[in-house]
């Protein structure tokens, strides 16, 4: 008798302790994710990558799905591997695709014109055509940082814990634990990683770009250093006027979209979006990232984050709006180029090819039907409604 007590004791005592088991692990994986205290979600930003905030040159910035760990790995193994370097000493190899930048007699910074915008693209493609010319030799004595930016709002527990991994191995992710991501929430998240870029330290330069992107960052960032070089002297010998960059492929004549996933309810300021850069990758000064930072609760959100960004730095006075022909960021991506340096909507097998010297080719079905995009030069002095007619292979 004593020992079928024994026996049902434990047996009761195991029960329970099973059940207890159990109730936690459901309610692990139902409860909100900003309620966790996991060491993950009070990740501060500054402390990634062991490097010093008062000498960062770049933040890098990638927009990330919680489950698009294959393109994460990619872009780690891939186009984050591209040391900044440069060959300063060989004048031969120089090219200043920033050199044009004039103030008219109000103050006001002049865009680049169809025929500057040419005369670099044909530089940047002699120099591409020769075999010897590479962004080398001499490294850049300045500090990068890249985030793979997630929200994690109402995430299933099996999945935090899958990222709380991955950033254990390789500390690069950052996240929004009051975000849900989503399509919906992409102008919301984007708000937010600029908030945090903002309170990092002291940096000079954000570059955004999506999980989908192939960037040749020593060849971006040898053209970044140099316009900051560039605007640092003038500033000194010249005494001009500081503009802010907003650099990438721009866009001023879409229609406004009423429909659609896509579809803008709230946007009344014309029937066309105002010009934007599209979002597959784009740079901003770091006095444009404060001031969307500082100003975040007040600004307009609509649901596309590019024209989003496009209508919050319209107004500013001195905003160098860089068109480049060399950011492949258009809504289908075209065949890649040697001298394409952004290249957006990129398979992991496009990224991993171009990394390896090829040109990466289409892999969608009926791809050689599709009529892709035609590069453009960009008219800033004609009405956005006629400012993207000029062709590249035209002009």
């Amino acid at each position: 008798m004593i020992l079928c007590r024994k026996r049902a004791f434990f047996f009761n005592l195991l029960t329970l302790g099973l059940a207890f088991i159990a109730g936690c692990t459901i309610t692990l994986s139902v409860i909100n994710v900003k309620n966790c205290k996991t060491d993950f979600e009070r990740q501060h930003l500054t402390s990634n990558h062991n490097v010093s905030t008062s000498a960062i040159f770049l933040v890098i910035v990638v927009l990330s799905a919680p489950k698009n760990i294959d393109q994460r790995n990619t872009i780690r193994q891939t186009w984050l591997n591209l040391k900044p370097k440069i060959d300063e000493s060989h004048v031969g190899h120089r090219i200043d695709n920033f050199d044009s930048l004039e103030f008219d007699h109000s103050g006001f910074l002049q865009q680049d014109s169809i025929a500057q915008q040419s005369s670099m693209l044909d530089d940047f493609k002699e120099k591409m055509s020769k075999a010897i010319y590479k962004p080398m030799l001499e490294d850049l004595n300045v500090k990068i940082l890249h985030y793979f930016v997630i929200g994690t709002e109402n995430l299933p527990f099996i999945e935090l814990n899958k990222l709380e991994k991955e950033h254990a191995k390789h500390n690069d992710l950052l996240f929004l634990s009051g975000l849900s991501d989503s399509y919906t929430n992409l102008t919301l998240k984007l708000l937010k990683t600029i908030e945090a870029v903002s309170n990092i330290g002291t940096f000079e330069y954000m570059l955004k770009v999506d999980d989908d992107t192939y960037v040749k960052l020593d060849y971006l960032l040898q053209d970044l250093h140099r316009y900051d070089k560039l605007i640092k002297r003038k500033q000194s010998t010249e005494n001009t006027i500081k503009p802010e960059l907003y650099w990438g492929y721009f866009n001023g004549r879409a229609t406004v979209l009423k429909q659609g996933q896509w579809k803008e309810l709230n946007f009344n300021l014309c029937d066309r979006y105002l010009p934007y850069a599209l979002g597959g990758g784009y740079v901003i000064s770091k006095n444009l990232v404060h001031f969307v930072a500082q100003n975040h609760k007040t600004l307009n959100r609509y649901v596309s984050e590019d024209i989003s960004m496009g209508v919050w730095l319209s107004s500013l006075r001195n905003v160098y709006k860089k068109h480049d022909p060399r950011f492949d960021t258009a809504y289908l991506p075209r065949k890649c180029q040697n001298y394409h340096i952004v290249l957006h909507k990129r398979t992991p097998s496009n990224m991993r090819d171009i990394y390896r010297g090829l040109l990466c080719t289409f892999k969608q079905a009926n791809a050689t039907n599709i009529q892709r995009p035609k590069e453009y030069f960009y008219d800033w002095s004609s009405s956005p409604t006629h400012c993207c007619d000029t062709f590249v292979d035209q002009f």
